[in-house]
């Protein structure tokens, strides 16, 4: 088993604390992440082509919650189930343009936003060393629901594909010189 907590505390506006846990990679295996940041002056630029093409700033409040569960029943296949909950509140930001003044309502309504979600994938992961890899493939296909827990916000579904491949550039480059 693992279990990882860290944080950080520099003021009111700016902390974190997170903690993860996974049990050993097996036929089975479970996933658990939870955090909570603040942030300060993080970028909102506005929804759309009429959103005026400047940056403003807000504070951003956030908390998440996720498990994880992996069925592997060979290597390098596995299926993933997901589901999470996340709360985030924005504030003003002490940089000037705020949000709020450029967008008084789209701020008001991305003010705060509660979702509770779930997602399935199906993974090929062919890399030598996942997320610092220098060889193999990644191929990912996933899919799922967001829940909106407000009346104002609007529930979604999602889905996508994700393709990664390595070259070895250096190995590449001595085959023609």
């Amino acid at each position: 088993d693992s279990f990882e907590i860290e944080g950080g505390y520099l003021d009111e506006e700016k902390n974190l604390a997170e903690f993860g846990y996974a049990t050993p990679e097996k036929r089975f295996q479970l996933l658990l992440i939870g955090r909570f940041a603040n942030k300060e002056n993080r970028p909102f630029y506005g929804i759309g082509p009429h959103s005026p093409d400047a940056r403003f700033a807000v504070n951003r409040q956030r908390a998440l919650g996720e498990m994880s569960v992996r069925f592997r029943p060979r290597r390098p296949f596995f299926v993933a189930v997901s589901g999470y909950a996340r709360d985030q509140d924005l504030f003003d930001a002490s940089d000037e343009p705020t949000a709020r003044g450029a967008f008084p309502d789209l701020f008001a309504r991305a003010r705060n936003s509660q979702y509770a979600g779930v997602e399935a994938s199906v993974v090929y992961d062919g890399r030598d060393l996942e997320d610092f890899s220098s060889r193999g493939s990644l191929v990912r296909l996933y899919g799922g629901y967001n829940d909106s827990r407000k009346d104002a916000d609007e529930s979604y579904r999602h889905y996508g594909a994700e393709l990664q491949t390595f070259i070895n550039l250096f190995q590449h480059c001595l085959l023609y010189t």
